[in-house]
């Protein structure tokens, strides 16, 4: 996981998307941090509501943290490019 800020920064570049970033202690203040209890993650929003979030603590989830096509096929699954 220790490259994972580099596989969103790289993803960013090469697919004109943007992630914002928030630290724990702003989460705490929002409606994620009851939701999402593992960080590092990425979290999808759908109509105001968390729709699918990358889980630190899933096996599933694993691949997205370890490399770059591992994250582009988790959130590409998700969300339409």
């Amino acid at each position: 996981m220790a490259k994972f800020r580099q596989y969103l920064t790289e993803y960013q570049s090469e697919n004109d998307v943007t992630f914002y970033y928030m630290n724990v202690e702003t989460a705490k203040e929002t409606m994620i941090y009851n939701t999402v209890t593992y960080y590092p993650s990425v979290i999808i929003f759908k109509d105001g509501e968390i729709y699918k979030y990358l889980r630190a603590d899933s096996d599933a989830d694993l691949a997205a943290y370890r490399s770059l096509d591992g994250f582009s096929k988790w959130f590409e699954g998700i969300v339409a490019i």
